[in-house]
């Protein structure tokens, strides 16, 4: 207890703080604005009449229209740009080529269908003229 009695010895008392009035915390008011004075009123105003001033009509200026617009790219993105082109050319050309192939297996499977169609046609036919030939048959 002694000990820590010496260590406090070495520290200084706290000093209060000064109190501050309500005036001192707040920043000060400003001052009022003083009131604008009121325009004195003027009574109608009468222009003169003028005449229209007869000058030639100038045409409208028109934009010039680039027919190709410039791009700007730097050149190492330029052929890159150039590689990504190309692949998404070959890659339009191999769609387009699976598309053909498609169409074809389509045309294929509707040949067989009709194809098959018309052998169950042919079938029936065959059916029907048996079933007549044996119901008249003489026994």
């Amino acid at each position: 207890m002694e000990e820590k009695e010496e260590v406090l010895k070495d520290v200084p008392e706290p000093v209060p703080a000064p109190f501050k009035s309500p005036e001192e915390l707040f920043p000060p008011k400003l001052p009022e604005i003083p009131k604008i004075p009121k325009q004195p009123e003027f009574g109608e105003v009468k222009l003169p009449k003028v005449e229209p001033i007869n000058m030639p009509v100038e045409k409208h200026f028109e934009p010039k229209v680039i027919e190709k617009p410039h791009v700007f790219i730097k050149v190492e993105k330029y052929k890159e740009v150039m590689k990504k082109l190309g692949e998404l050319a070959d890659n339009i050309q191999k769609i387009s080529n699976e598309l053909n192939t498609l169409e074809a297996m389509e045309a294929q499977e509707k040949a067989k269908i009709d194809e098959a169609e018309n052998t169950i046609k042919r079938m029936n036919e065959i059916i029907r003229f048996l079933d007549e030939t044996f119901k008249n048959a003489e026994m």
